[in-house]
């Protein structure tokens, strides 16, 4: 009960914005809820991989997208497509949610 009156306020304070975080010097908005999810150090060598083979304009698959944590990393990196699949019904959700809060903020 704590936490959701916790995520509401924080929600409330961030003017449903998400809150910023850096993961692997990456900076991004996350939903109130899951802002704490991620270590700053996520998943250190695909992000390196990534960094160094994500080119301008690529088109991107991101397949089992969880979140939309690498999705938005692409979009952002790549100014590319992104074409993200999450066959989990309420981590698409979530997803759907990173992704709004990426690209309008």
């Amino acid at each position: 009960m704590i936490k959701k009156v916790y995520y509401a306020l924080l929600d409330l304070i961030t003017f449903g914005k998400g809150v910023p975080v850096v993961i692997n010097n990456f900076k991004v908005r996350l939903p109130a809820r899951y802002y704490k999810y991620f270590p700053k150090n996520y998943e250190e060598e695909n992000f390196t991989f990534f960094k160094k083979h994500c080119h301008q304009g690529m088109t991107t698959l991101d397949i089992g997208a969880h979140f939309g944590l690498f999705a938005v990393f692409f979009q952002k990196t790549s100014g590319g497509m992104v074409y993200a699949f999450e066959p989990t019904r309420e981590t698409l959700k979530v997803k759907l949610r990173q992704l709004f809060l990426s690209h309008i903020f």
